[in-house]
């Protein structure tokens, strides 16, 4: 650190964290941080075996000690909170909260 939404600028690997369970959903695809507090995710997601696609939209906040907030706007809503590992890592922890899209998951995030 310091940390901010400038740091986070670029487009990052978005996989599920180690260790994922096989009761956890799978996902991946590629995370914008604009590295002004937007974000675009276009994620494919297998819940235990029904794959989908879900282009996620939002907004992220952080803090100078790396700690932030993702909040999900669009298609679905919800929430998580990360941590920046480096400019290049970020691991998250959260969940859509939209009943006909609910997940929670934990996410690593890559340059």
């Amino acid at each position: 650190g310091p940390f901010s939404e400038a740091t986070l600028a670029g487009t990052y690997f978005t996989h599920p964290g180690s260790p994922a369970s096989e009761q956890a959903e799978k996902d991946c695809g590629l995370t914008t941080f604009a590295g002004g507090g937007g974000i675009t995710s276009p994620l494919d997601l297998n819940k235990f075996g029904d794959l989908s696609h879900l282009d996620v939209m939002g907004t992220y906040t952080v803090a100078p000690n790396g700690r932030g907030t993702l909040i999900f706007a669009s298609p679905a809503t919800g929430q998580a909170v990360f941590w920046v590992v480096s400019p290049n890592e970020i691991i998250s922890a959260g969940a859509i909260t939209d009943p006909a899209n609910f997940w929670g998951t934990l996410l690593e995030y890559e340059k």
